[in-house]
């Protein structure tokens, strides 16, 4: 993020003479060719095919192997995302047929102590992280998850 005050991006407009810091930061922040900001002169955005998606990333705070998969996931064949799109549809459209299972599954006695939905998968601990999915194994198995009294589905902590 770039912290400019509003007088400063102004006198800039102007023409009046910026700092170094202030246009490094200006290029790293919105991925501008030094050259054409300083000259006017080549080309308005830095060369490369990963900038937007390294823009992206920085964003939303991606690892690097998540970039990966986004970046491979981009680089899918249109029929292999038509397929993507169909298996996602068929799985919505399973989740609705068998939405009887499903409110059983949420009504049982042990709930995660919080829901998947309710946090974004980059705030669980490892342990949070393991315990829900184990349940999650369980209940799409068919089992009903034992409660051993420890607050922990039995799944060890590393």
């Amino acid at each position: 993020m770039l912290f400019l005050h509003c007088s400063s991006v102004a006198l800039i407009d102007n023409g009046w003479p910026t700092s170094d810091l202030v246009i490094n930061s200006i290029c790293q922040t919105f991925s501008v060719n030094q050259e054409w900001l300083r000259t006017g002169e080549g080309e308005m955005y830095q060369a490369g095919p990963h900038d937007e998606l390294s823009w992206l990333a920085k964003r939303y705070g991606l690892t690097a192997k998540q970039k990966i998969l986004v970046e491979r996931f981009l680089q899918l064949k249109p029929d292999t995302l038509e397929d993507i799109v169909r298996l996602i549809e068929k799985v919505a459209e399973d989740y609705s047929k068998d939405a009887g299972r499903v409110e059983t599954i949420e009504t049982q006695s042990t709930p995660p102590p919080v829901p998947l939905e309710t946090k974004n998968p980059h705030e669980y601990t490892r342990e949070e992280f393991l315990e829900a999915m184990g349940r999650e194994w369980d209940l799409m198995k068919g089992d009903t998850p034992q409660d051993t009294g420890s607050g922990n589905s039995g799944t060890a902590s590393a």
